[in-house]
């Protein structure tokens, strides 16, 4: 079991959208609040969420996608971007607030208590990513209708059923982005061009992959 830290975690999100404008995104993709907090996002605002005053002050000092579309939205995962609670917040009315649950934990949001509180949004499948405030982990989610079949995040691997297996050519085109990248520079920011891998990645998955 690891101790919460508010501060870390922020940290921890502010280093992952700086990972990502220098590897693909746009610096203008992401948004920090001021040094109060996102004026939005208030125990009042965010009172018929029913989360934690300490999830809700974590909530109101992260940095998020700047977006307001989820379809514009930077994703953590395929088909599933990034929360942006100044956006989503609830604003303390009753449709908005299940709504809120809905999008952030799916289905199983009946089953998820007031420390923990989803970071994506539209979960596929009921899948999810669950930030965990008492235990100090992120969770991951499956499509189980019981909160306790909850598996840490870090221990899934991909499973062993042909059935269950990647998509081959979902496969093939990661592995020809992977190598698009490092043709291009990348890890070695010194040497990295992202104008021009990013291009090539366009280029390559309209051609190949239509």
């Amino acid at each position: 079991q690891a101790d919460f830290s508010r501060e870390e975690t922020i940290a921890a999100v502010q280093d992952f959208f700086a990972f990502a404008t220098k590897m693909y995104a746009d610096k203008t993709a992401f948004e920090s609040p001021a040094e109060g907090g996102w004026p939005t996002i208030t125990r009042d605002s965010m009172r018929l969420f029913g989360k934690t005053d300490e999830v809700v002050d974590l909530l109101g000092h992260l940095p998020y996608p700047a977006a307001s579309d989820l379809d514009a939205r930077l994703q953590l995962m395929p088909a599933m971007p990034f929360a942006a609670f100044q956006h989503d917040a609830c604003f303390g009315q009753d449709d908005n607030a299940l709504g809120l649950h809905v999008l952030t934990e799916g289905m199983i949001y009946e089953h998820v208590p007031p420390h923990i509180v989803g970071l994506t949004v539209r979960p596929v499948n009921d899948h999810g990513v669950l930030l965990d405030t008492k235990e100090g982990v992120v969770w991951w989610h499956e499509t189980y209708p019981e909160f306790k079949s909850l598996t840490p995040f870090l221990a899934i691997g991909m499973p062993d059923d042909d059935d269950d297996a990647p998509d081959k050519h979902f496969q093939e085109a990661v592995d020809m982005v992977k190598g698009i990248y490092r043709a291009h520079g990348w890890p070695d920011l010194e040497r990295y061009r992202k104008k021009d891998c990013l291009k090539a990645i366009h280029i390559a998955l309209r051609d190949n992959f239509p």
